[in-house]
């Protein structure tokens, strides 16, 4: 037994009042010779070997069977006639003697044969057949002396009374821990935030408050529970103790506990090296993680210029690198964290790459789009952009989706891997080199002259409040069709977003129908059959009839008259 498993016995036997190892040896059979070791030439069957128990101890062990009674049962004979001989008053523990005989030597307990030891029982112990029997006789003496000693109501009584006790310190040792806890909590909470909050408090100390206080606060908690756990293995051991027939139970828990925390201990440490090597490759890859971000932060503000690399790239790279630096430490790490090898292990890690590779094959492709599509500069975040049926300002950029907020504001999501298959039309990043040109059709009829279409249709634009007058609108006759012409209007503009498009058209739709209808032009353009005896016009005086309202335009441009 180790010196430090031995302090802590000698100090739970002072606490307890009681010896506490079961490896203790009867004080009258100190000099009783070790088991011998097993040999070849032994005829005994080691599964047989069976103790005698007397309230849970062990006294001595039967080795062998005699005459067609196992070990087992011969075990089980001798505990319940010494239980019966021991709960037996009258009778005498010296009355018990030893009769050797030719073959074999018998123990007898007054007038009853007790037990029958053989040349096979001396064989197996290593030792002379009437020594044997000569010890074991001894041990019977004692163990009955001692049974009787430790059943008498004196001694249940002071076990009562000292249990008693036991429960009551133990419940005071709680309240001692919980309330201890409480206050050093407390005072931790005080003292961090009075410092932090002091108009001197350093920025560690400010870190301090900020990340460490929930560390430091966990860290408490885990120790009180410990102690609670450690308070109550004594307090079970102490009452256990007290009673002849759980003494035993407390010694096989406590040697039991003792075990595993020297196994536990001695793991530790055999494990100090692998931790080093952890802490070590954490520490590496926060500061490496940390040198990525702060670099791709200069590179963004510009602080730092790397040649044909734009600086809109710089947090996006920073994202994968970042990936990049992680995946690295943990393949690095893997074999130094504990149970790496165990087959569970892998069997755990089998099981999460197949779910991956099953599960996962849409969201890397969004990734991977995701990825391209910052490197294509398709669009920034903010810019006004159409992706297939959706129109909006870019709200957000993630390595999955994009979301456009519309001119309804409302938020869609579109997955990266559509986008990237899909057309995009990116009305911020034209207005940003050259103005945006915003454009309409019309068709009319062959019978109106097409200088009267172009100059209603300029006229138009000139009144529209969004629409640059440098560089000037201007007009295409896009096709002469078999009953009409189309013509188109090119106006440049410069929209903040796409809220501001759709407005532009619809104010821009409003002047071209108030200048056609001025000047009795009507945009309708049938196949020719026949000419209408009235021309589909809207004639001003009609404008504004009830319940319409003044136009919103006429405050900043009149209509053509």
């Amino acid at each position: 037994m180790t010196t430090w498993r031995l302090t802590l016995c000698v100090a739970l036997a002072v606490f307890a009042g009681t010896p506490i190892c079961a490896c203790q040896s009867l004080p009258e059979l100190k000099n009783i010779p070790p088991e011998p070791s097993r040999t070849s030439e032994s005829q005994v069957d080691i599964q047989s070997v069976a103790p005698v128990v007397i309230d849970g101890r062990p006294i001595f062990v039967i080795r062998t069977s005699v005459a067609g009674y196992s070990a087992e049962e011969r075990a089980k004979r001798v505990s319940s006639e010494l239980v019966r001989l021991a709960r037996n008053g009258s009778f005498s523990p010296d009355a018990v003697r030893v009769v050797p005989r030719e073959s074999w030597t018998e123990i007898w307990a007054g007038s009853t044969r007790f037990l029958v030891i053989t040349e096979a029982d001396a064989k197996a112990e290593g030792m002379d057949r009437e020594a044997l029997a000569a010890q074991n006789a001894e041990i019977i003496r004692f163990t009955i002396r001692r049974y009787r000693e430790e059943h008498t109501w004196s001694n249940i009584l002071r076990g009562l009374a000292n249990a008693l006790l036991g429960t009551i310190a133990f419940i005071l040792a709680i309240w001692v821990v919980w309330r201890l806890h409480y206050r050093l909590v407390g005072i931790l909470e005080r003292l961090l935030r009075k410092t932090a909050a002091s108009a001197t408090a350093s920025a560690f100390w400010r870190m301090i408050d900020s990340y460490a206080a929930g560390g430091l606060l966990a860290i408490g908690m885990i120790i009180r529970w410990l102690a609670l756990l450690v308070l109550l293995d004594v307090y079970l051991i102490f009452v256990l103790r007290q009673f002849p027939q759980t003494a035993q139970v407390s010694s096989f828990t406590t040697n039991w506990l003792l075990e595993r925390l020297e196994a536990m201990g001695k793991s530790t440490l055999d494990y100090l090296p692998n931790l080093v090597v952890l802490f070590i490759i954490g520490f590496a890859t926060i500061y490496v993680v940390r040198a990525n971000t702060s670099f791709f932060r200069e590179v963004q503000v510009e602080r730092i210029r790397i040649k044909r690399f734009d600086p809109e790239w710089a947090f996006p790279t920073a994202n994968l690198f970042r990936l990049l630096i992680i995946a690295f430490a943990i393949v690095v790490a893997f074999p130094y964290l504990p149970g790496a090898e165990s087959p569970a292990f892998r069997s755990v890690s089998l099981f999460v790459g197949l779910l991956l590779s099953l599960g996962s094959s849409s969201a890397v492709a969004n990734a991977v789009a995701g990825t391209i599509l910052n490197y294509t500069r398709a669009f920034r975040v903010g810019d006004a952009v159409q992706i297939g049926d959706a129109m909006g300002m870019v709200a957000e950029k993630t390595m999955f989706v994009t979301r456009l907020r519309t001119p309804k504001n409302v938020v869609v999501s579109i997955p990266n891997g559509s986008v990237l298959g899909g057309s995009v039309t990116n009305y911020s990043q034209a207005a940003r080199e050259k103005s945006l040109i915003l454009h309409t059709s019309v068709t009319i009829g062959y019978d109106t002259p097409w200088r009267q279409v172009e100059g209603l249709l300029l006229q138009a634009a000139r009144c529209t409040r969004q629409v640059l007058h440098k560089p000037e609108p201007f007009v295409l006759r896009k096709q002469l069709g078999d009953f009409y012409i189309t013509y188109e209007l090119n106006v440049y503009a410069d929209p903040p977003d796409a809220g501001s498009i759709l407005r532009a058209y619809s104010e821009l739709h409003d002047n071209i129908l108030d200048a056609f209808n001025e000047f009795g032009v009507q945009i309708l353009s049938p196949h020719y059959r026949a000419d209408r005896a009235e021309k589909a016009v809207v004639p001003k005086s009609r404008w504004y009839e009830a319940p319409a309202i003044s136009d919103r335009k006429t405050d900043d441009a009149s209509p053509p008259t």
